[in-house]
Order: C-alpha cells, then structure tokens, then sequence
C-alpha cells in the first residue's frame, strides 16, 4: 500500500510540473527582438553599402558609410510572435534539407499582423528570415514583406490601399558591402 501511494503521489507530482522549451518546440518562440537585439549589436556604426529606396514610381539610391539600421530593422523586432499566449495562435513546422532547416511560423487568426515568418538556418546559423505582414480595415489594407540576410542587408516591401482604391507602394533595398 506503502508503494501504491508513493506511486500516486510521483505520478501527481511529475504531471505538475511545466514542459520544458523541448516538449513545446524548441523552435516555437523564436525570438525576432532577441535576434535583432544581438544583430544591431554587431552592425552597430559598421554598415557600409548602399540603400534604395522606391516609392511608387521615384527612386532613390544612397551609398552607407556608418549607417545606423536600427529605425528599418523597427518592422522586423515588430513582428516578433515569441509571446507565450500565442503558442495557440501560431503553427509551427520545420522542414529539413541537408544542412538546412526551415521553420515556418504561420498565424492562424486574422487579427494578428504577422501572418508568416519563416527561419532558414545553415549549421543551425540564421542565414536568412522572411516575414509577412498584414492588415485590413474598413478604411485601408497593408502588406509588408520583411527579408533579412545577416552579413547581406534587408529588403522592406509594403503596399498599402485605401478604401478609395488609392494605392501606395515602397520598397527598401539595403546591401551591405
């Protein structure tokens, strides 16, 4: 009797105790803020290259020296979904080839921003992240496509309408040297 309630009573312990980051998914609070964190850390005051700029039909092109990306790289901290109340709100899956992983993130509400986000790592290094956002009201809708290549630069296309059918659209291309 002895061990039956010894039994019972580890039984009810261990089904107390929370699931660890492996049980959930160690993939499944990937932090974009923590990731963007660490990577504006290193580009801080070393981002050479150039930068282009698109709005509807003008352009403009600009050569970096010491740039500071930190108000660009905002939309991409902006859409991070390592909130541990949206685990029911995102699925994720990954896929494998070779030595590259893709983990994909995808919204299953129409009220969160951030549609998709997929992760592609080399040997378990960020190559690269894309994310898809958007958004739509009674008066406009938005998408906003998000690229980043550590060590490459970062692309920000977004188009935006109005109810009035106006459209605007924008793209940001910068390439690192």
């Amino acid at each position: 009797m002895k061990n039956c309630t010894l039994i019972c009573f580890l039984f009810i312990l261990a089904s107390c105790i929370n699931p660890t980051n492996n049980e959930i998914g160690e993939d499944q609070f990937f932090s974009l803020k923590d990731y963007f964190k660490k990577e504006l850390e290193s580009l801080s005051g070393k981002v050479k290259g150039t930068k282009k700029v698109v709005y509807n039909d003008k352009t403009e092109t600009i050569n970096l020296n010491n740039y500071d990306p930190s108000k660009d790289l905002r939309s991409f901290v902006n859409s991070d979904i390592n909130n541990p109340s949206w685990i029911d709100k995102y699925k994720a899956d990954t896929t494998t080839h070779g030595n590259q992983k893709i983990i994909t993130y995808t919204g299953f509400s129409e009220k969160l921003k951030t549609k998709k986000i997929d992760v592609f790592k080399i040997d378990n290094k960020v190559s690269k992240i894309v994310i898809l956002n958007a958004d739509t009201s009674i008066l406009k809708s938005y998408r906003e496509k998000l690229s980043y290549e550590p060590s490459k630069g970062y692309e920000i296309d977004i188009l935006q309408k109005t109810a009035q059918g106006q459209a605007n659209s924008s793209n940001i291309l910068v390439t690192y040297q």
